[in-house]
């Protein structure tokens, strides 16, 4: 079985001595399971999901999720942040009820969503960044992750998504020597991580 991730509070929270633990998933279209997440919600544990390529439009009110012990925060695909596909992207952080939580109004120019919890003092960002896009929504969604973290000051950051960038290799990732072959969103991204 998978453990569970932890990110631990830092000192200072009212929540010190407790972790949190969250589950990502890149769910390639939520449409299409959406019985299948109607009957598991209620057994689902964690205090936050992070999802991406969600491919949910307007269409779909949140309550049809099946999500009643979360909020959940949505950024689905529209012609303001992603004027190329019209299909397909999203991203969706969904954050236990019991747990305070509110969203980051952030620019719409980017797939993303910044969820704050300040009683743990963390912030949760999910993005999906398509490879086709140029390199101004990918600076657009720094920005903004800077934007952010500079207005909480001390916050932990987690981040997960989709960064489709040609040239990297996640698993070898090192944020001290820049691979040669990157591209410029490859390198900008790398630039950002210093």
């Amino acid at each position: 079985t998978r453990k569970r991730p932890e990110f631990k509070k830092r000192p200072g929270s009212r929540l010190q001595n407790a972790t949190l633990a969250g589950f990502y998933q890149n769910v390639r279209g939520l449409n299409t399971k959406l019985t299948s997440l109607w009957h598991q919600a209620p057994h689902i544990t964690y205090d936050f999901l992070i999802l991406t390529e969600t491919w949910l439009s307007d269409r779909l009110n949140t309550s049809e999720l099946g999500l009643h012990n979360y909020n959940v925060y949505r950024c689905d695909r529209s012609s303001s942040n992603n004027s190329f596909k019209s299909r397909g992207g999203g991203v969706l952080i969904a954050v236990a009820s019991s747990c305070r939580s509110y969203r980051w109004q952030s620019a719409d120019n980017a797939e993303h969503v910044f969820i704050i919890l300040p009683d743990c003092k963390v912030i949760l960002g999910c993005t999906y960044l398509a490879n086709y896009q140029p390199v101004s929504v990918l600076e657009a969604h720094l920005d903004e992750l800077d934007t952010v973290s500079d207005a909480f000051p001390g916050f932990d950051v987690v981040l997960a998504g989709d960064y489709n960038i040609p040239g990297i290799e996640w698993d070898s990732w090192n944020v001290e020597s820049q691979p040669p072959h990157l591209g410029p969103r490859g390198r900008l991204l790398h630039d950002s991580a210093r």
